[in-house]
């Protein structure tokens, strides 16, 4: 009767050891899973946190330089609208803001200060020299925020942002055409095709 009662006994305790084990180690696990979750949420708050800063940065120097390229455009053509017509002949052959600059400065030099009329150009002149200065300055500080974040903003959003520093060409167009309104709509254009912050994390997500 008692070795009966003492079997039973240790049976029942072993038993409970067993599920308390079994219930430690269930505990454990569940507590490692969940712990690992919020490794893993804390993680990728911290990658989307890095990321939106990283697309905001190149967005606002992508928009900063392409707002600075629409005024040089703006001056530009009021430039090419005053100047003389051998001006607006070699005006048409430049192709880049290097050779528009040399063109503004030999311009500006030929021109006679004791004109009112040439002086008011010369003043536009110095002013849209000064724009392509800052304008180029704008274009190396967002390219090298689109470089520099290249791998928090991905391939896409790099090539889209890649794709609108590549708009001297169709500003230059309108300044050899004296075409204001043009510069207006090249403008409209870019505005329009503009990915937002929001927008694109939506896209990513």
């Amino acid at each position: 009767m008692v070795e009966s009662l003492t079997h039973d006994l240790t049976v029942t305790i072993v038993d409970k050891l067993i599920i308390g084990v079994m219930m430690l180690g269930a505990g454990y696990y569940v507590q490692k899973k969940f712990e690992s979750f919020k490794g893993r949420q804390g993680f990728e708050t911290s990658v989307n946190s890095k990321r939106v800063e990283a697309v905001s940065a190149v967005l606002a120097s992508v928009v900063d330089y392409e707002y600075t390229l629409k005024e040089v455009a703006l001056l530009g053509v009021e430039a090419a609208a005053r100047s003389p017509e051998h001006y607006k002949a070699t005006l048409k052959e430049c192709t880049s803001s290097t050779e528009m600059t040399l063109l503004l400065q030999s311009m500006s030099s030929g021109l006679d200060r004791n004109k009112e009329k040439d002086l008011e150009l010369i003043a536009i002149v110095d002013d849209l020299l000064q724009k392509i200065s800052v304008s180029r300055e704008k274009h190396s500080l967002a390219e090298e925020a689109i470089n520099k974040n290249h791998f928090w903003i991905g391939r896409e959003f790099y090539l889209e942002m890649s794709d609108r520093m590549n708009k001297w060409n169709g500003f230059l167009d309108c300044i050899k055409h004296v075409d204001k309104d043009r510069v207006a709509a090249l403008y409209h254009e870019t505005i329009s095709n503009m990915t937002d912050v929001s927008t694109f994390m939506r896209q990513q997500s």
